[in-house]
């Protein structure tokens, strides 16, 4: 059974007439890309390798804790900063934003994620490295500084 979030995005095939969610990524990159405007093209390739880059980070420190955890928390304030450093702070911001605008995160998942990038967003300006703001992040997420749902 689909939830109305996945039935409103649902699209139609139609060579099957049936309906089909569209291709999470396409639907993620296309979101930000009209989020970042005439950059859009560059900034969200990025966004992809720096999402990339955080997840694996994540893994490696917190591998236990990726769903609401402190894995969870780290991996958004450590892209938010790589994208903040990468891009700007405004840029992150709509790149992190319009993501959560097509996830089908529920709350407190949602607040979870956009508290966390806009720390994220903060440590990126701090810290002004990847390495450092790894630190930060990781740092963050051991201490309580980040906000958690589990």
């Amino acid at each position: 059974m689909q939830t109305e979030a996945v039935q409103a995005r649902a699209v139609l095939v139609p060579t099957s007439g049936e309906y089909a969610e569209p291709d999470p990524l396409a639907v993620q990159y296309s979101a930000c890309v009209s989020a970042v405007g005439a950059t859009g093209f560059w900034v969200c390739a990025g966004a992809g390798i720096s999402a990339s880059i955080a997840k694996t980070a994540s893994e490696e420190l917190f591998p236990t804790t990726q769903v609401g955890g402190t894995g969870d928390a780290f991996r958004h304030c450590y892209w938010s900063a790589l994208l903040t450093i990468d891009f700007g702070a405004v840029r992150a911001e709509k790149v992190t934003t319009s993501y959560e605008d097509v996830a089908l995160n529920d709350e407190p998942f949602r607040s979870m994620d956009l508290a966390n990038n806009a720390t994220g967003r903060q440590v990126g300006l701090a810290q002004r490295t990847n390495a450092r703001s790894k630190e930060r992040c990781a740092s963050l997420a051991r201490t309580g500084g980040l906000v958690t749902v589990s």
